[in-house]
């Protein structure tokens, strides 16, 4: 599933102050890579988030993985709690894997 567009500049916004330059792609199928080494192209990193998933306690978990070459990525679920009308990162949980 494709970020709505008002997701997209909020996170956009909040990372403004970041130098990395975002581009959102539908797929990871579209990010460019190095066909020998599977490296992402321009030293850049693919950030996949999946499924909000929420529990009983009122958190949220979403997992999320980092890409940036073979052998070069890894993923975890967070957990998130909405304090104060903001979500939170509180910790993770489960397998957290690298590569």
């Amino acid at each position: 599933m494709v970020l709505p567009q008002a997701v997209q500049e909020g996170v956009a916004a909040a990372l403004a102050d970041l130098p990395a330059r975002r581009v959102w792609v539908d797929s990871a199928a579209d990010v460019p890579r190095d066909a020998r080494t599977g490296e992402v192209a321009g030293h850049g990193a693919l950030v996949t988030l999946g499924n909000i998933a929420p529990q009983g306690n009122g958190s949220v978990h979403v997992a999320a993985s980092i890409y940036v070459a073979s052998l070069a990525a890894a993923g975890q679920t967070y957990v998130l709690r909405k304090e104060d009308g903001v979500w939170v990162l509180k910790g993770n949980t489960g397998v957290q894997w690298m590569s």
